[in-house]
């Protein structure tokens, strides 16, 4: 599963599985509520894992030794509680942050183009 299914699943429940009413849900300040829909939401910055940690720390009461220590297996955002994915190893962690673009690294097969210094005066 993934975390904006587990998002999408969680909305559902908390809305009697009832679709339109995750459509039409008043809890805007739910961290949750901009991926309700299962997709990636058109904001700066998205973060679904992001959102995933600070609704369980909602959940518990802002507690994250309770995050660590909650024992709903039945949620569906109990696997991603952490802010991270289970579907990723270390590895795959290390790999794709090399891949992230990023303005001093050198991303493997792209040209680098130097610019030069300013003269001092």
């Amino acid at each position: 599963m993934t975390p904006l299914r587990a998002i999408r699943r969680h909305c559902l429940w908390c809305a009697n599985n009832q679709a339109q009413e995750v459509n039409l849900c008043p809890a805007t300040r739910c961290p949750l509520n901009p991926y309700r829909s299962g997709k990636m939401p058109d904001i700066e910055n998205p973060s679904p894992l992001g959102a995933i940690r600070k609704r369980c720390l909602d959940c518990v009461g802002g507690s994250f030794q309770d995050v660590s220590g909650c024992t709903t297996q039945s949620c569906t955002l109990h696997l991603f509680r952490f802010g991270k994915n289970p579907n990723y190893g270390e590895k795959m962690r290390t790999r794709a942050k090399a891949l992230t673009r990023h303005p001093a690294r050198k991303v493997p097969g792209e040209i680098a183009i130097e610019r030069s210094k300013p003269e001092p005066r």
